[in-house]
């Protein structure tokens, strides 16, 4: 998910035209909920800044690259990606996830949540206008790598009150972590270039990111991210959602026990080892001027 737009690519369309050029009726149909609920996600962001920013404008590519790229707000998204969130193989929550108080459902279904996070990463380097922090910092693989865990980070919190906001009164707050969690552990995994590279962290390092934050966030939205984990709210999520990894690694490895073992494996590395934390420390080097550049808090 790259933060900058190539010019040359090829051909772009609006959504609407890439809709109306599919044939197939029931993919016409999955494909525009992909779309609905996605831009409906988005919406919720833009009215959550202050003050509004525009509507994002999202034009279709044709190519084969299963990639995001934005500035601003225009997101391009690849056909290769889109046909990737349709088909792959989400998270199987009915499995993991047991209802956590009497009486909740069992979770039948959920929109695409890899779609709606992807887009949502995106829209955050526009709206965190990280293009332009970086005319101003040295770009190296850390600041790259700290760019998206922050893109990361604000898609996942906002997709954690989104999901509060629509389904709270059916499920209790521990559920909602774990459908988020699970949604993205899964999708993530589903991504080419699972290795750490020049712009991005590696798949173990982002989960990893995402677990922190589902921890540390908390219930009541105007109460801020317990990071030293102090309250007791805090460490019950700690205890409960480091379960539920485990939980989602047992049963990813019935699906791809060699990314499994390799995404787990790390993840346990970084904790030891304390190598995640450079991306961290380089974060807390640069959040000062993001959020100049763009009037966020950071």
């Amino acid at each position: 998910m790259n933060i900058f737009l190539n010019e040359n690519s090829v051909t772009k369309c609006s959504i609407d035209e890439y809709i109306r050029e599919i044939d197939c009726p029931v993919q016409k149909t999955m494909i525009e909920h992909l779309f609905f609920d996605a831009m409906e996600f988005l919406e919720t962001i833009r009215k959550s800044a202050l003050p509004y920013p525009d509507k994002p404008l999202i034009k279709i590519t044709k190519g084969s690259t299963q990639f995001l790229q934005a500035i601003d707000g225009l997101i391009e998204i690849d056909t290769a990606f889109i046909q990737l969130c349709f088909t792959n193989k989400e998270a199987p929550l009915n499995e993991i996830i047991n209802p956590t108080l009497i009486g909740e459902p069992s979770i039948k279904s959920t929109p695409n949540i890899l779609f709606c996070w992807a887009l949502a990463h995106e829209y955050y380097h526009g709206l965190r206008k990280h293009n332009l922090a970086t005319y101003d910092i040295s770009t190296t693989e850390l600041t790259s790598h700290a760019l998206e865990m922050d893109a990361d980070l604000c898609a996942t919190a906002a997709l954690y009150r989104w999901a509060q906001t629509n389904i709270s009164s059916i499920y209790c707050d521990t559920t909602i972590r774990k459908i988020v969690f699970a949604s993205i552990f899964w999708g993530i995994n589903t991504l080419p270039k699972s290795e750490s590279n020049e712009t991005h962290p590696s798949h173990a390092v982002r989960i990893y990111q995402i677990l922190s934050k589902l921890i540390q966030i908390r219930q009541d939205k105007y109460h801020p991210a317990d990071q030293s984990l102090s309250t007791e709210e805090a460490r019950n999520n700690l205890s409960k959602m480091v379960d539920f990894m485990h939980e989602c690694y047992v049963h990813y490895l019935a699906q791809d026990e060699i990314t499994a073992k390799k995404i787990i494996g790390e993840i346990f590395q970084h904790l030891e080892s304390g190598e995640y934390k450079l991306v961290i420390r380089e974060w807390e080097r640069i959040k000062t001027l993001v959020s100049i550049c763009s009037g966020t808090r950071t």
